[in-house]
């Protein structure tokens, strides 16, 4: 699953009032921190669902959008590489967008783009190049709303209501999963694919229309500033990265050229690094770089890029390998996201049990076992059955790390800079996804190209999982050396030789001097924030 939203506040809803304003319209605008958990999902979750819903029909139905363009699978899966580049471009700068402009501006204009662009790909659905512009105005509208979830939830929501309304995203966003899969292989087989573009685009109107009418406009803060030389250099990175291996798929482009972009990327990471820090204007804090935060995040963005083949590779197996209908094929990845929706439970359980740190080490090891029995499924025993149950087992790993490294980065990043390490942690996410099926697609093609065998295609995506399970190896080896935070003392797998060395969220919270001191700070910047929201706050 791609997103499962973490938000942590101790703001002081009790101060709110209504937004006050000259003209009061006949139709009365959501207030601050008073609406039900329902009311504030209505507002943050259809943007997600979206998303969730039609990145996985592309990558469910890839073979059957590969059939209706004439194209191989590999161009296809540049459908989801552009919406991630442009989201990972638009994360870097989130936090700083909304309060320049508001939050409530960046979710009205961000799901207007996300319904038209998704209506455009449902009428212009036979040529990749419309399909790729189309989605890259797509992309572009959920990197105004999605980076903005988290504090769209804190302002709206009653305090007494923040647990319910991150349950019911938790339950409605995998149940996209559900539909992409089943609901979308029927669709294909019997309507055909861009039905599910048309969706979308359905909901994304609705939601547009309600947001535009209910969220008050805000004036925005003039003098937030942007450090455009250091996101031009961390955007053009990531697009080059990406290109430099997602082009060695593409036929009639020389090697040569992914090498040139592979070294143009890794300049552009270092020269931001560096800009970033000598700049006044930071892009991310110099801070969140300590040393404990950067093995976690390279971390994970490891886990994620290596499970990325799994993903990718479970509908190429079932249509290309198994010769399944898009029905069929939809069932088994449904199955798979059905059982998700109940995993996602069992992280509450194992919380309180076990580390952070330990949580993620069994997740990564869970995912290495997996990967060793797949391939050696595909090598001695191809069973439908035992495939599947590999998947749901391997899913449910993932889950289990996601969640865990979500729960790491709320809890153990330094207060202040939480907005921004948890914008990093989105575009790694996002980065990740990209990166892992741009790898494991440019092993699998060059491996069957080595062999010269179109008959050896089922060999290529086993040298593709074993690319993977390299990469998710040297993510646990980085897993294993993460911080533990003192809160966690008395649970499974507390060490004090690897104790962080900054206090923590909750171990501020534990401290009444340092939590009174933050929040009297909390309070101060939360009034300024709100009025550039357009929310009240009362004195």
């Amino acid at each position: 699953m791609n997103d499962v939203q973490l938000v942590t506040s101790t703001v002081n809803y009790n101060q709110v009032q209504p937004p006050t304003t000259k003209n009061r319209c006949k139709i009365q605008k959501y207030e601050a921190g008073v609406n039900s958990a329902l009311i504030t999902s209505l507002v943050v979750v259809p943007p997600q669902f979206i998303f969730t819903l039609l990145q996985i029909s592309i990558d469910t139905l890839s073979v059957d959008i590969a059939k209706t363009l004439n194209v191989s699978i590999n161009y296809v899966q540049w459908l989801s590489h552009v919406e991630n580049l442009v989201l990972c471009s638009i994360c870097i700068i989130a936090s700083k967008i909304q309060l320049r402009f508001g939050i409530q501006k960046c979710y009205i204009l961000g799901s207007l783009f996300i319904a038209i662009s998704n209506l455009l790909m449902f009428l212009f659905c036979t040529k990749l190049q419309l399909l790729l512009l189309f989605r890259t105005i797509s992309a572009f509208g959920f990197g105004l709303v999605i980076p903005g979830t988290g504090a769209m939830v804190n302002i709206l929501v009653k305090r007494e209501q923040l647990a319910k309304t991150l349950s019911i995203a938790d339950t409605v966003i995998p149940s996209a999963y559900f539909l992409a899969t089943i609901i979308g292989g029927v669709v294909s087989q019997y309507l055909g694919w861009q039905y599910m573009f048309l969706f979308g685009s359905v909901i994304g109107v609705i939601h547009f229309i309600f947001v535009a009418i209910k969220l008050p406009i805000p004036a925005g803060n003039k003098e937030i500033q942007f450090n455009h030389i250091g996101i031009a250099l961390l955007f053009f990175g990531s697009a080059s990265m990406i290109m430099s291996i997602g082009l060695i798929t593409v036929d009639k482009i020389p090697y040569w050229v992914s090498g040139i972009l592979f070294g143009c990327a890794i300049i552009m990471f270092v020269s931001f690094f560096i800009f970033n820090k000598n700049s006044q204007i930071k892009v991310i804090p110099i801070e969140v770089f300590n040393k404990n935060t950067i093995i976690f995040v390279i971390s994970y963005l490891f886990i994620c890029t290596g499970y990325m083949a799994d993903t990718f590779y479970q509908p190429v197996l079932w249509e290309n390998i198994f010769k399944l209908s898009p029905v069929r094929n939809g069932l088994l990845i449904g199955l798979c996201k059905v059982l998700d929706i109940c995993l996602i439970w069992l992280y509450s359980i194992v919380i309180k049990k076990l580390t952070i740190k330990l949580t993620l080490i069994i997740a990564t090891s869970v995912l290495i076992l997996v990967y060793i029995t797949q391939l050696l499924a595909l090598h001695f025993y191809l069973s439908i059955v035992l495939i599947e149950i590999l998947n749901i087992v391997s899913s449910g790993a993932f889950i289990q790390c996601q969640l865990a490294c979500q729960m790491y980065n709320a809890l153990g990043t330094p207060k202040p800079y939480i907005l921004a390490s948890g914008t990093l942690l989105v575009f790694v996410g996002k980065f990740s996804w990209s990166l892992g099926v741009a790898i494991s697609t440019a092993v699998q093609q060059i491996s069957q190209s080595l062999m010269g065998n179109k008959e050896e295609y089922l060999t290529s995506i086993k040298i593709a999982y074993i690319s993977a399970l390299i990469i998710l190896c040297v993510g646990q080896f980085l897993v294993a050396n993460v911080g533990i935070m003192s809160w966690e003392r008395g649970k499974k797998g507390f060490s004090e030789k690897k104790l962080l060395s900054f206090s923590t969220y909750e171990e501020l919270r534990e401290n009444n001097q340092e939590v009174g001191q933050v929040n009297m700070e909390e309070d101060e910047y939360t009034e300024k924030l709100w009025k550039w929201q357009g929310f009240g706050v009362r004195m």
